[in-house]
């Protein structure tokens, strides 16, 4: 009984996780639906390899809802980053509870995690579309 109110009480605590997004003052409650595949790509200030990941994630949008994540800079410089990725993806702040909802311990980006019927599958470093496509749509 007390096993069941602590997964109860873990679950809850992951469903409250908000984001604050990098393009403008408004939050996004995570609410992760599994009917809806989602993918979130976490990048950081001056990454080439996140430059090139974002270009490569777009051969996932038909088979995700995909999502930028700015992690392991300044809020600030990230949303200067953002705005200069000028992707068509949301982007928001990963804080320290985003990366412990997504259980990322350390600062390599690129990094996708994608959410599959409750799951996550991770990835770390960059990947082509191609393996991106075998890797995550198995």
């Amino acid at each position: 009984m007390i096993i069941l109110l602590i997964l109860s009480l873990s679950v809850a605590a992951h469903a409250d996780v908000v984001m604050r997004s990098l393009g403008d003052v408004s939050t996004h409650k995570l609410n992760i639906d599994k009917s809806v595949v989602k993918g979130f790509l976490f990048f950081q200030k001056d990454c080439s390899a996140c430059k090139q990941q974002i270009a490569d994630v777009k051969c996932l949008e038909e088979s995700m809802e995909l999502s930028l994540v700015g992690a392991f800079s300044s809020e600030q410089d990230l949303r200067k980053e953002y705005k200069k990725l000028r992707a068509p993806y949301p982007g928001y702040y990963g804080d320290k509870d985003v990366l412990k909802y997504f259980k990322i311990k350390d600062g390599l980006t690129p990094q996708i995690v994608v959410i599959k019927e409750g799951r996550m599958k991770k990835n770390k470093g960059y990947m082509s579309c191609s393996a991106l496509k075998e890797y995550f749509l198995k």
